[in-house]
């Protein structure tokens, strides 16, 4: 009988292992060569080797200058070379958890990391929207900030999904049930009837101008895209269509010449116009900046899923303006510009140079894509801080032909 006993128990630790190997081993390994469904070109000046080699390296700096532990358990995104006081940020949580369920199969800890991030984010709750992570941690992994930011939410839900397609569900997390937790909580709390983004779950309806805004940077419409085929709503059909609108108003009414989006855009719902001065960040609200950089590399990834013609349009006009502003050489991007075209600074930046790369993929000049290519790759990770570095993880995902749909 203690034999049988003994020998049961080999059987079932070795099932057990067996089942968490299973587990472990990346569905969709690194590198993937997707072969994106839209019209598109890819980069000549990089064999697809070159570039898997130098993503993997440069994700391997990213890991190590940026990935720690909590003191009190987890992983999170380190963000304090951006400021000193703030230890990370729901944002630099969702670009992370997408980085490491892209990575896995090139990173044996990458399921780990994304466990540790996940824990992390489950961990510090939004005052508000519980489902949500608060937006800002102190030092010591404390939060400073007690409200959500929507688009690491967003990123959250969406890499939940990736992690369902790559690792499946196992007894730590059912990936796929809170995924759609919060993919329905960014319905209720952190999106407007009209299918826009709302900023954040602090958002009041009787705040009218915030409630009435939103921010460029976080139309993801691929999100959008994987979020109705997980749950078949079709708001999210809607919310892909509400951020096109948007997109063509301002860039008929405010941005003919440029096709610029900028950062913030309020009366969201009804007639869009590009926020003032100071709405809620910088005096550059209503031009180009930090947060609208990125919107390129958000609108493209909707439209290499999706080979929407509107999307293709709006993309393109952005794309012929910058050649033509920058008169066909990337060194001449600038960090930010006003709606007509004008520089509010006057040097380059990494989250600026990707996302004009990512949307080059759209554009069919191939000579522009490889310089912008080769200029996004050509700086050191010590040269910036986390926003261009991170951002630059993610871009070289999109152009390298290793970001998928879950």
């Amino acid at each position: 009988m203690k034999t049988f006993i003994f020998l049961t128990l080999v059987l079932v630790t070795a099932l057990s292992c067996h089942k968490k190997q299973i587990l472990d081993k990346a569905q969709r390994p690194f590198p993937q060569d997707t072969k994106y469904p839209a019209s598109y070109i890819r980069p000549s000046s990089f064999s697809q080797d070159q570039l898997d080699n130098t993503l993997k390296n440069l994700y391997n700096e990213w890991k190590k200058r940026y990935i720690k532990q909590c003191p009190k358990g987890g992983y999170y995104v380190d963000f304090s070379d951006e400021d000193q006081n703030v230890s990370t940020v729901s944002e630099a949580i969702g670009y992370g958890m997408l980085i490491e369920a892209y990575m896995a199969g090139a990173d044996a800890s990458a399921k780990e990391i994304f466990d540790g991030l996940l824990r992390f984010y489950l961990s510090h709750q939004s005052n508000i929207c519980h489902s949500f992570m608060a937006w800002r941690q102190g030092i010591n992994c404390q939060n400073t900030g007690f409200d959500s930011a929507t688009d690491g939410d967003e990123d959250v839900a969406f890499a939940l999904l990736l992690a369902y397609s790559q690792w499946g569900s196992d007894e730590s997390y059912d990936y796929f049930s809170l995924a759609k937790k919060i993919i329905n909580a960014l319905k209720q709390c952190a999106f407007d009837r009209a299918g826009y983004p709302l900023l954040g779950d602090w958002v009041s309806e009787g705040e009218m101008i915030y409630s009435s805004a939103t921010r460029s940077s976080d139309w993801m419409p691929d999100h959008y895209m994987a979020f109705y085929k997980y749950t078949q709503d079709t708001f999210w059909t809607l919310a892909t269509n509400r951020i096109i609108e948007i997109s063509q108003s301002i860039q008929q009414n405010y941005s003919p010449q440029t096709g610029l989006i900028p950062d913030f855009i309020i009366h969201a719902g009804t007639v869009p116009i590009p926020a003032y001065p100071n709405f809620l960040e910088s005096q550059y609200d209503g031009a180009q900046y930090y947060n609208a950089c990125r919107t390129p590399w958000r609108l493209t990834t909707g439209y290499l899923f999706s080979d929407g013609a509107n999307l293709h349009s709006i993309i393109n006009k952005i794309n012929k303006w910058i050649i033509t502003k920058t008169g066909g050489n990337p060194e001449n991007i600038m960090a930010g510009y006003t709606l007509d075209g004008s520089a509010v600074s006057n040097y380059q930046d990494m989250a600026f140079t990707g996302a004009y790369a990512v949307a080059a993929m759209v554009g069919g000049n191939q000579q522009w894509l490889d310089q912008c290519l080769s200029e996004l790759v050509k700086p050191s990770t010590s040269d910036y801080t986390y926003y261009a570095n991170t951002l630059r993880i993610l871009y070289l995902l999109v152009i390298s032909g290793n970001y998928w749909m879950p």
